[in-house]
Parts: structure tokens; sequence; C-alpha cells
């Protein structure tokens, strides 16, 4: 079932040509990342975050350098060239303390961050994380630790802890 993800990654690539669309998009996945950040996880102070599939539009990078702006960002991408627009694209925000990976996502990674982040778009047999983990999916999945990203967009996120 690739034909999503690539579909989302299209659509991904088009919003950056687009600025006030692009904004647009990061402030609601930042209102929905606060308000599920500060109703399951309020003292949460993580100071390692992997990003999987960070690359393209990297509205994670940006959403969470703002909540936890002392910690170390990871983001993590099998796709070179999204990579490389992520870094084009954040070098218009804070820059401090990101760093870069080319690989694709292995859950035994996770071990060595204190929260990871999966996109809707995420490419693998399942977004597993040993550690507390969000991720978006669809708005019908069901999940008790959930925050609507946009109901327009068919989206929200999860927090599993």
């Amino acid at each position: 079932m690739m034909i999503i993800p690539t579909f989302l990654d299209i659509l991904e690539r088009s919003i950056l040509y687009i600025k006030s669309f692009t904004n647009i998009i990061i402030k609601i996945h930042y209102n929905a990342s606060y308000n599920i950040i500060k109703k399951h996880i309020p003292d949460f102070l993580p100071e390692r975050i992997l990003i999987v599939g960070g690359g393209i539009l990297p509205r994670s990078v940006i959403i969470f350098q703002a909540f936890y702006p002392l910690a170390k960002l990871y983001v993590l991408d099998m796709n070179e060239h999204s990579l490389e627009l992520a870094q084009r694209y954040i070098n218009n925000y804070n820059k401090y303390n990101i760093s870069f990976i080319h690989s694709k996502y292995d859950p035994c990674l996770s071990k060595d961050y204190d929260l990871v982040i999966f996109p809707l778009a995420f490419r693998g047999l399942n977004a597993k994380a040993y550690t507390t983990s969000i991720r978006h999916c669809w708005i019908w999945e069901k999940h008790p630790n959930s925050e609507i990203v946009s109901i327009f967009l068919l989206k929200k996120i999860v927090i599993d802890l």
C-alpha cells in the first residue's frame, strides 16, 4: 500500500512552494502537538528527540524545537533528497542542535531517544518505538491519547507512552 505514502510525499513537496499554506500547516500541527503534550506529558523534558521521516517539510523539527529548545533533535529519513530539502528549509529557522541522518528506521534505534515522532506517510512494518512516541495517523483510528490535527486533512496525532 505504497500509493498513500507516495501521494502524501507529493502533497508535502507541493506545500513547500506556497509559503502561506506552509505556515498554516505548521500552525495547525503546532496546536495539535501542544495540546497532546500538555494533556498527556506536561512535565516531560526530553533531551534527545528522533523525528522519523522528517525530510521535505520539517514541521516537526520546527514545532518540537520550539517546545524543547534544549533538546537535541535528530531527523532520520531514508530519502537523501528529502533530507537536503529539510536542511535548506530549516536554515530559515533556529538551527541549533539538529542532526540529519540518512537511514531507514529501525525500532531498536528508539532506545537511544526520549521521544520518537512518526509521520503519517511512515514506510515500514509499523511505527514501533521502545520509548515515548508521537505518531500521525488517520482521524478514524481509535486511540485513547489522541488530538485532531485537522478534520479537513483527516489527520490526528496520538501519543504512546
